[in-house]
């Protein structure tokens, strides 16, 4: 092939059942270089990635992971369409098979046969079948198949040059698999079905062999198109006359005996009826009484853990990318006014916001890859199940509830999975109160500034706090307005316990943390441009002296100020008008809460302690960013000379290089935005300078209940409408804000009383 030509383009899907390593094998031929989309007409998630193999270029899409080919289900459907088209389905079937599940994984791989299509076969999960005692014999399954049958391990890169080999050659070759044996009865039946109705088969399904099959099995959608033909009535009637079993359990039956005899000749078995360490474990983890216990300490850990360690590193970025991108620009623009306001306070503020989320979202995707790599991730939803029950959903809805903790807008899209329309409705009324990855960085940095020794205690919290308040909600909305009585039965399968790829987990994390800022920082940027300009704005257009002043006089201010009086309940005093704009920002993104208080803030510090501000200083900004690590994780002194124990000192770790470290002192400041936003947030109604501060954290606290509880931002809210209508949005609206506003008030005035005496 010549320098000049373009590469030939080959397409590859990718089958097999759910959790046998599709999606580690996908992302290893690909190398994680991927696009995510849907497919046509439907929500289910198609991802597709190129794979290079010398001059040749293959397209790999990852089918939905799905049990059969039988179309029950969306998922099946989408799989089983793609695969029947003539121009646009795929010239190669990666059919991926767990060898410690031979024979469930083998009915698949059957109907993959009956659809002739080219194929060869991925075994997967080789070590665990080792452990099981579970020897497989890849020749010999090759052999009785007549179908190339590789073994890949993507997590220790084990097969992967074998794989690229096989499927050049699978795909030069094209070789089709032959038919299996299903007996002379059912054969010839099916031969004369598609004799019979060959034309009509052809033009309908395009493989008329395998539509007669599909007629015989009495398959939802390819039956539907004979259901009412006499000739093939009387066909199904004779055959099941004959054989004294119905078409579809006979048909299902050979399958299993097939899978059978492929077993007995490629699989041997030392332990029969053997016990996995998984199921000797789900003894406990999914106990009765003992389940609930430990996912509530698996999810407190896992925030714990993540918002604590990942908020050690918080200052580090904030002031690191405030140096580069706020300080020395607006050093550089220092003689532009409006120059700086936008480059520097605006772009280089809103990237400097940005950079703060960086931490605590990837450390919580990190810890969250660990947990579903192990397994655990799907034994939650049999835990929650119970509770889902409670309130008169199946617990398949859990699933969309699941991906709540990602983004709303998929969430809600999921429920699309839910026969029932009223379980559909419930859900997502409920979706809102699952903290999305939107919320984390709110919840995060405030909790930092109010509660720093608490803040995975707080964080996780408020999640507990808004499963709680979504439990509620469904129960209210099947009891008092759906009055819902019919309750559908939950199954799912319960994949093995793994150790966690750490590599893996970490190379997920970024590509999710990236995604989000990818999405998220565009809009931050815009806002905190925005902000800006507003804040610079005067009010009173008769008063310009002071341009930099970025106070309540300001446009923006202003406008914050009114909003403030009918939260005075939550403990929002006038001035901080701020964080009633950022409710207001909230509604486009909810991480643009911080930004807008973080702008507004930052700000309004100068109005307060510069006269004499300090000269910038670029090596000193870097160099304290760095400081901000050890003393974070370690500890520092602080202004009166009183030792602060960091993350790891708390938690008693051998610290190398003790003594250097715990040199390191808390240079005194005379003003923060930090400190700024605590004392905005304290009840002046109060005259006790000390209740005064402590009503600061009660403030803030139903502040961050108010923004777990209230109206979504506009993406969902769009949504919603699409997926249910215009008069359920605005009562999911009505609905979220009556209980924020509720809950939040009652919470600051009832820990204001306490505090007050």
């Amino acid at each position: 092939m010549g320098m000049g030509e373009k590469k030939v383009l080959f397409r590859i899907a990718i089958a097999g059942n759910p959790n046998v390593g599709k999606t580690s094998l996908f992302n290893w031929l690909t190398h994680s270089n991927f696009q995510v989309g849907n497919w046509p007409g439907v929500t289910v998630e198609k991802k597709t990635g190129i794979l290079n193999i010398g001059q040749e270029q293959y397209e790999i899409i990852d089918l939905p992971g799905i049990y059969s080919l039988s179309a029950h289900s969306t998922d099946e459907r989408v799989a089983r369409d793609f695969i029947l088209q003539e121009k646009e389905g795929p010239d190669l079937i990666l059919n991926l098979i767990d060898a410690s599940n031979l024979e469930r994984n083998l009915y698949m791989t059957l109907q993959l046969i009956e659809m002739q299509v080219p194929m060869l076969i991925v075994l997967s999960m080789m070590d665990i079948a080792e452990n099981r005692k579970i020897t497989i014999d890849q020749e010999a399954l090759s052999e009785f198949l007549k179908i190339p049958v590789v073994c890949v391990n993507p997590g220790k890169k084990k097969g992967l040059e074998e794989i690229k080999e096989q499927i050049s050659l699978s795909v030069s070759k094209k070789n089709i698999p032959p038919l299996l044996d299903y007996g002379k009865e059912l054969e010839s039946t099916a031969k004369t079905i598609e004799k019979l109705k060959k034309e009509s088969l052809e033009k309908n399904f395009h493989l008329p062999q395998w539509a007669s099959l599909k007629v015989l099995e009495k398959d939802e959608i390819v039956y539907h198109f004979y259901q009412q033909d006499k000739e093939i009535q009387a066909i199904i009637d004779e055959f099941e006359k004959s054989t004294g079993e119905e078409s579809d359990i006979y048909l299902a039956e050979k399958r299993y005996e097939v899978i059978g005899k492929i077993a007995s000749y490629s699989q041997k078995k030392e332990i029969e009826n053997y016990r996995s360490h998984s199921e000797k474990a789900d003894k406990i983890i999914l106990h009765k009484y003992f389940g609930i216990p430990i996912f509530v300490l698996i999810m407190w850990m896992m925030f714990k853990i993540a918002v604590d360690f990942g908020g050690a590193f918080i200052d580090f970025f904030d002031q690191f990318f405030g140096t580069i991108f706020t300080g020395a620009l607006g050093e550089l623009l220092s003689g532009f006014p409006w120059a700086k306001v936008f480059f520097a306070d605006g772009i280089g503020g809103g990237i400097q916001t940005v950079s703060t989320f960086i931490p605590a979202i990837f450390m919580l995707f990190f810890i969250l890859s660990l947990i579903e790599d192990s397994g655990y991730m799907t034994r939650a939803a049999f835990v929650i199940d119970r509770f889902m029950r409670l309130i008169g959903l199946p617990g398949k809805a859990f699933m969309p509830l699941l991906l709540g903790f990602g983004c709303t807008v998929p969430a809600v899209l999921a429920t699309r999975t839910l026969e029932d329309q009223d379980d559909r409705k419930i859900t997502i009324m409920m979706n809102p109160l699952i903290s999305c990855g939107a919320r984390l960085p709110v919840y995060t940095l405030l909790a930092s500034i109010f509660f720093p020794d608490k803040m995975g205690s707080i964080t996780f919290s408020l999640y507990f706090t808004g499963i709680v308040l979504a439990v509620f909600t469904g129960f209210f909305f099947k009891k008092i307005i759906l009055k819902k009585i019919h309750l559908s039965p939950f199954v799912m399968e319960l994949p093995p316990y793994h150790l966690p790829r750490f590599g893996i987990s970490l190379k997920s994390a970024w590509i999710r943390t990236y995604a989000f800022l990818k999405r998220a920082g565009l809009m931050i940027i815009l806002l905190v441009i925005f902000l800006q300009i507003l804040g610079n704005i005067q009010w009173n257009l008769d008063d310009q002296k002071d341009f930099e002043s970025f106070s309540k006089n300001s446009l923006i201010g202003a406008v914050g100020t009114v909003f403030t009086y009918p939260l005075r309940p939550l403990g929002i005093q006038e001035e901080n008008w701020p964080a009633t704009v950022g409710l207001f920002t909230g509604l486009f993104a909810k991480e643009a809460i911080i930004g807008t208080l973080e702008t507004s803030f930052k700000a309004m510090r100068k109005e307060k302690n510069i006269e004499n501000p300090l000269p910038f200083d670029f090596k000193e900004g870097v160099f304290n960013a760095f400081k901000t690590i050890p003393k974070n994780l370690i500890g520092f002194y602080d202004e009166n000379g009183k030792w602060q124990s960091g993350l790891l000192t708390r938690l008693n770790f051998y610290i190398p290089f003790y003594d250097f470290f715990s040199g390191i002192k808390e240079e005194p400041s005379e003003f923060s935005e930090r400190e700024k936003l605590k004392e905005a947030f304290e009840d002046k109604t109060i005259h006790d300078p000390e209740k005064r501060k402590k009503t600061s954290g009660a403030s803030a606290y139903a502040y961050l209940l108010f923004i777990l509880i209230y109206v979504p931002c506009i993406a969902v809210l769009s949504t919603v409408k699409k997926e249910l209508g215009t008069k359920w949005m605005w009562i999911q609206i009505g609905y979220l804000l009556t209980l924020a506003y509720g809950i939040s008030a009652l919470f600051f005035q009832t820990a204001r009383w306490i505090i007050n005496g």
